[in-house]
């Protein structure tokens, strides 16, 4: 550096050479505004410098800067740093970077968003439950984040494999599935963001029953047929027929709870025996104890209730509802008068 004096010869200079440093400037790159990221997930902070900075301050604000919170108070300035974002949705963030040394500083050029982190949860089918193979069921979740749409899979073998039960569906919180015939105790659900991280699967393997039940029918219904069954929730409306597959009709049973009965004749001219069956334990028969769960006879129509034991396993199951003319029928009968209605239970 050298002075001197503008009208004369009197002049000096430095002693020594002195040194002029590049500036110290810090620019945030990302995120730099418009951004959305998740909650709980995690994201690259980026940025450039300038000058001798070793090591640099990293802070959010979710309110435009009012206020600051410390990412870390110092970490080395390499340019990049993997922050787990706090599950704290806002739409005024901004990210400061400042030299731990010095005024070197910079913020985001603009506000980015912090949003819910997209999460899904299966809340049944969640483990323990016994489903009959064929019959319908519905696999439920709840969801929090920008989900519009899941995909389904099932396994059976615990999970080593898996097999899709839809590629996509809206993110409503249930979807009815068709169980599969393939029977298992193994066997788990998983439902899936199609286009995001977040999935989940039971919490404990459940069972699908692959079983076949006998055959049982009423030759003619010339002295009265099933006109209307109703137990629980179910109620139905039929006309004359041998028998009737209504499996697809399901009666929602609580465990531990008494269900309501009401069967109703096509006549009262004759006395109908009445039976209901359900094959609590899956094995496909009626033939253990406390599966014949109502018995009755007369004219008219019949009415009564029956409790579903308390340890009874959840999920769906087979009920066989019965009428005989003039005899009390068994399960696997064939005889002349009357009629057999199948339906599926669900024990929750």
């Amino acid at each position: 550096m050298k002075v001197s004096d503008a009208a004369g010869p009197a002049s000096d200079q430095s002693n020594a050479v002195f040194t002029i440093l590049t500036e110290r400037t810090v620019t945030v790159t990302a995120p730099n505004g418009g951004e959305s990221w998740e909650g709980n997930t995690s994201h690259a902070i980026t940025w450039s410098s300038t000058g001798d900075i070793s090591n640099v301050k990293l802070e959010y604000s979710t309110n435009s800067g009012s206020s600051w919170n410390t990412i870390t108070a110092s970490t080395s300035n390499n340019g990049s740093y993997n922050w787990t974002v706090p599950n704290s949705p806002s739409s005024t963030c901004l990210i400061k970077i400042s030299d731990t040394t010095g005024p070197a500083v910079d913020q985001s050029n603009a506000v980015f968003n912090i949003v819910t982190p997209r999460t899904i949860t299966v809340t049944s089918l969640n483990g323990a439950e016994n489903l009959l193979a064929n019959t319908t069921y519905p696999i439920t979740w709840t969801s929090t984040g920008a989900i519009s749409s899941v995909m389904i899979e099932y396994s059976t073998n615990s999970g080593s494999s898996w097999n899709t039960v839809t590629a996509s569906t809206s993110n409503t919180g249930s979807y009815n599935w068709t169980i599969p015939a393939s029977g298992s105790t193994s066997c788990l659900v998983k439902v899936s963001d199609t286009s995001g991280p977040a999935v989940d699967q039971n919490n404990a393997v459940f069972t699908i029953s692959n079983v076949t039940y006998c055959a049982s029918s009423g030759t003619s219904q010339t002295r009265g047929y099933i006109a209307r069954v109703q137990v629980g929730n179910l109620d139905n409306s039929s006309g004359s027929s041998a028998y009737s597959n209504f499996t697809s009709l399901i009666a929602n049973l609580t465990a531990g709870s008494s269900t309501s009965i009401t069967l109703t004749p096509s006549t009262t001219n004759n006395t109908e025996y009445w039976k209901i069956w359900i094959d609590y334990n899956r094995d496909g028969d009626f033939a253990d104890s406390g599966e014949n769960v109502y018995s009755g006879s007369g004219k008219t129509t019949k009415t009564g209730s029956f409790t579903v034991p308390t340890a009874t396993t959840k999920g769906t199951g087979r009920m066989r509802v019965t009428m005989r003319y003039n005899s009390t029928p068994t399960y696997c009968d064939s005889f002349s008068y009357g009629e057999v209605e199948d339906y599926t239970v669900n024990i929750q």
